[in-house]
């Protein structure tokens, strides 16, 4: 899968219309400011500050791997968002999607993540997708539910009650 493409715009229910390509150097700093969001760090499995140094080397790696596929969307110029898929074996990709502040409340995770299922099945057919929101992160499990995740059980993540969610 080529990493310079552009994808095709979707359109949401308030008539705003979103767009994504892949991700490159120059998003550091963007994904860097919403990896240390109050509301990302609380709901992540590591919810300590974020330093650059250690985000800037860790975002060069994932752009650069063949094993991780990630995501800026847009509504006009403006970015919203970012979703990121990691392989995490032969049959399964690890989901991880956040929402610009200004952005949230919108239902855009719903149609960045159903960008997700159609990138999956476009070009990922025999896998699936694997999510783990933390047990309390109600917006996050709405999300995937509307994305037609199915639940398969709760589990415990770094010592965190989260739920399993899968995507076929």
């Amino acid at each position: 899968m080529g990493k310079g493409r552009v994808g095709v715009t979707q359109l949401l229910p308030m008539s705003i219309k979103i767009t994504y390509r892949f991700a490159i150097p120059e998003d550091c700093r963007l994904y860097f400011d919403w990896a240390n969001d109050a509301d990302v760090r609380a709901n992540s499995y590591t919810p300590g500050k974020i330093e650059w140094e250690n985000h800037e080397k860790w975002f060069m790696n994932k752009i650069a791997s063949d094993e991780a596929y990630m995501f800026v969307f847009y509504s006009g110029a403006e970015p919203v968002g970012q979703l990121r898929l990691d392989r995490i074996s032969d049959t399964d990709l690890l989901v991880d999607l956040s929402v610009d502040r200004a952005w949230r409340a919108r239902k855009i995770g719903k149609k960045m993540m159903a960008t997700g299922r159609e990138i999956l099945h476009k070009f990922f057919p025999s896998m699936r997708i694997k999510g783990e929101p933390h047990r309390n992160n109600i917006a996050s499990i709405k999300m995937l539910e509307a994305a037609g995740f199915v639940k398969e059980k709760e589990v415990m993540v770094d010592g965190v009650p989260a739920f399993l969610y899968y995507l076929y």
